[in-house]
């Protein structure tokens, strides 16, 4: 994954995140937890745009490889509220992978 496939991955992370969010109500008590995995992975985001990444190391290949299949699994969810537990386990291991390719991309980089 280039690090452009890495921006976009992580943005369609957040899309769909998004969508889902957008089918709950504003009182859905289920929301607080939703609206902060979103923040976390926005703020992540905005980390990486302005890195200086270098997509060409092994270990960059294999964290950055995990995020395709994630962001399919948080994708289905968004068809199915009822499957919300498991966009919410998508979204935080989404957000551990972006935050795993972040330290082998940004090494000296607290995340």
């Amino acid at each position: 994954m280039t690090r452009v496939e890495l921006i976009q991955a992580v943005g369609d992370a957040l899309t769909n995140l998004d969508l889902i969010r957008f089918d709950l109500s504003l009182s859905d008590p289920r929301r607080p937890e939703l609206n902060a995995q979103r923040k976390a992975l926005d703020d992540l985001l905005d980390v990486l745009v302005d890195a200086e990444i270098d997509d060409s190391t092994p270990a960059y290949a294999e964290a950055s490889a995990l995020l395709g299949p994630l962001n399919e699994q948080l994708k289905a969810t968004t068809k199915d509220l009822d499957q919300l537990k498991a966009a919410l386990e998508a979204v935080v291991e989404v957000l551990g992978v972006v935050k795993q390719v972040a330290g082998v991309a940004l090494p000296l980089l607290p995340v």
